[in-house]
C-alpha cells in the first residue's frame, strides 16, 4: 500500500497526483574530495560546500526525506533531453513542494541529492549535443547560484527554486554569459537574465553572438526569434530609469505583445531586494533604496501601481 502525503508529513496538492505512483531512483553521491570537486565545479560557495556534505547524508537516512529525493531524481531521469515541457503553471503536478524552513537544512536541501546524482547524466547529454565543457559547467552551475541566493534571502543553507534548476537538468537551458537561453520551440529562444553582473548591451551582445553561432549545433535547428517574459519589460521602467541605463536598453530590443501582462509586484521585489513575500504597502518602508531601481519599484507600488510580467520579442 502507498503512502498517502499525511503520512508522510508533506503537502498535499497536484504533485501528489505523479510523486506517489514514481519508482524512485538510487541516489549513489560522490563523497570526500570528489564530492567537494563537483560542488565547487556546480558554482557552491566554499561555506555553504562545507556544510553540505552533512546535510545530503541527512536527507538520505530520513525516510520521510529520502522518499522526496528518490522520486525527484526519477523525474530528472524520466525528463532528461525532453524538449518542450509544459511548465510548472501549465501543468501544476510538476510543482514538487517547497518543505518548510522551520523544517531544518535537510529539508531545506531535499532536492540537492537529485541534482547532484544526475550530474553524469546531463553532462553526457551536453556532450552528445556538442556544448563546449566550460558552457555545459557555467550551465549547470547555476545551481550554486540559486543556494547563493537562497541564503541571501533567508540567511539559511537551502534552495526553494528547485522547478528553475530542473529547466537546466532537462538540458532545455543553456548558459550563454550574461544570458541564458531556453529552449522554447525548434525555433523560437526564450531569454532570461540572471544574476551575472552588469547588464550591459556589450554584455547582452556576447550572449547572442554565442546563441546564434552554437543553438543549430546544439538543438538541430536555426534559432529565429527570441523571446522573454519578465517585469524587466514593463514600460512603467521608463518613469524611474533614464534611458541610457542598461535596463532600458534592454528592454528596447524587444516588441511587447499586446497583452498587459500578469501581475509581477512579487516577483520584482524578490529580484531585486531578494525578499519573499512582502506585504504591500507597510513592508516597502524596510526597503533599501540605494539605487533607482529600488526607489522606482518601491515607489510605483506604494503608490497603489503595478509592476507586470510583458512578453518581448525580437528576430535573431
Amino acid at each position: 500500500m502507498r503512502p498517502s502525503a499525511e503520512s508522510l508529513e508533506l503537502p498535499d496538492g497536484p504533485w501528489w497526483q505523479v510523486a506517489h505512483t514514481l519508482e524512485p531512483t538510487p541516489i549513489v553521491l560522490p563523497s570526500g574530495l570528489e564530492l567537494v570537486r563537483l560542488l565547487e565545479r556546480l558554482g557552491v560557495e566554499p561555506g555553504d560546500a562545507v556544510d553540505l556534505p552533512g546535510v545530503l547524508a541527512e536527507v538520505l537516512t530520513d525516510p520521510r526525506l529520502s522518499w522526496l529525493a528518490t522520486r525527484y531524481a526519477t523525474t530528472l531521469v524520466r525528463d532528461l533531453g525532453a524538449l518542450g515541457l509544459p511548465t510548472i503553471f501549465a501543468d501544476p503536478t510538476r510543482n514538487w513542494p517547497v518543505l518548510p524552513l522551520s523544517d531544518g537544512p535537510a529539508a531545506r536541501c531535499v532536492y540537492l541529492p537529485a541534482f547532484l546524482a544526475t550530474v553524469p547524466q546531463i553532462r553526457a547529454l551536453h556532450r552528445a549535443r556538442g556544448l563546449p565543457d566550460e558552457v555545459s559547467w557555467a550551465t549547470l552551475a547555476d545551481l550554486g547560484r540559486q543556494i547563493s541566493i537562497h541564503r541571501r534571502t533567508f540567511g539559511v543553507l537551502g534552495t526553494d527554486t528547485q522547478w528553475w534548476t530542473a529547466i537546466a537538468w532537462n538540458g532545455s537551458l543553456v548558459d550563454l554569459g550574461r544570458l541564458q537561453a531556453e529552449w522554447l520551440t525548434p525555433h523560437t529562444v526564450g531569454l532570461h537574465i540572471p544574476e551575472s553582473g552588469p547588464l550591459t548591451p556589450e554584455a547582452v551582445d556576447t550572449s547572442l553572438d554565442r546563441l546564434r553561432a552554437g543553438w543549430q549545433c546544439w538543438f538541430g535547428t536555426k534559432p529565429i526569434q527570441a523571446e522573454c517574459v519578465s517585469w524587466l519589460l514593463d514600460p512603467q521602467l521608463a518613469e524611474f530609469l533614464p534611458p541610457s541605463s542598461n535596463m532600458m536598453r534592454f528592454q528596447r530590443r524587444f516588441t511587447l505583445d499586446d497583452d498587459p501582462g500578469a501581475p509581477a509586484d512579487q516577483s520584482a521585489l524578490y529580484f531585486v531586494f531578494r525578499r519573499r513575500d512582502v506585504p504591500i504597502p507597510e513592508g516597502l518602508a524596510e526597503l533599501p533604496q540605494d539605487t533607482g531601481l529600488q526607489r522606482g519599484i518601491v515607489d510605483l507600488l506604494a503608490a497603489g501601481g503595478h509592476w507586470h510580467f510583458r512578453k518581448g520579442s525580437f528576430s535573431l
